[in-house]
């Protein structure tokens, strides 16, 4: 059994969202919230989810981004999958990079949901398939990049799962104990094998193929 959470601030469309989830197979919402505050009380409180289906713009208060990053540093365990109206490169980007797993539009469809509720219940980044791929960087809306996984190194691998977290390249260095020169040599062998130009299109990258688990 799947237990969610949904955290929305439109009333209707919480509700509504809830009555659906109720009617997936293998799916529990355990608490709905209207504000990210509420939502992260209620986690406190020993109501913790597998996923959170979470609107990313929620004023006033605490907003998605602040919730995904809260949680994966106190409750790592819980997957995210961000709702919103408006979609853009921004707002993808900026929740793959607090940690989120999943991104939907809130005019998918019920199998959309499902699909999605399934794939990142396995540890799978799903993406809208709906959701305009040029919003994307290259590397990231083709699959035939995906070769370049195969060829890391054990090194470059513990490399990409630090650097798909917020800490600085310098502790990086320290954690792995090497030289920050170093660190940025292996950076830029994964880059290259990836296509990636930046940190943030990387961790996306990673994400989406299920390298992070």
């Amino acid at each position: 059994m799947v237990k969610l959470a949904i955290c929305d601030d439109h009333m209707l469309f919480n509700d509504g969202l809830a009555k659906i989830v109720q009617e997936i197979e293998n799916c529990q919402v355990i608490s709905t919230a209207f504000q990210g505050a509420e939502l992260i009380e209620k986690i406190r409180n020993k109501k913790i989810p597998d996923i959170v289906l979470l609107d990313i713009h929620m004023p006033p208060g605490i907003n998605g981004y602040q919730v995904v990053k809260y949680c994966k540093e106190h409750f790592p365990s819980i997957k995210f999958i961000a709702l919103t109206f408006f979609i853009d490169s921004e707002a993808i980007l900026g929740m793959i990079k607090v940690g989120a797993n999943g991104f939907i539009s809130k005019g998918a469809s019920k199998e959309i949901l499902i699909k999605a509720i399934s794939e990142v219940s396995r540890g799978n980044f799903f993406l809208d398939p709906n959701i305009d791929k040029s919003l994307l960087p290259a590397s990231l809306s083709s699959d035939s990049q995906k070769h370049g996984i195969d060829s890391l190194t054990h090194r470059e691998l513990d490399l990409v799962k630090l650097m798909c977290t917020d800490k600085p390249y310098k502790q990086i260095a320290n954690e792995l104990k090497i030289s920050p020169n170093t660190v940025e040599n292996i950076r830029i062998r994964i880059f290259k094998k990836i296509g990636a130009k930046t940190r943030t299109e990387a961790a996306l990258f990673f994400s989406k193929t299920g390298l992070l688990g």
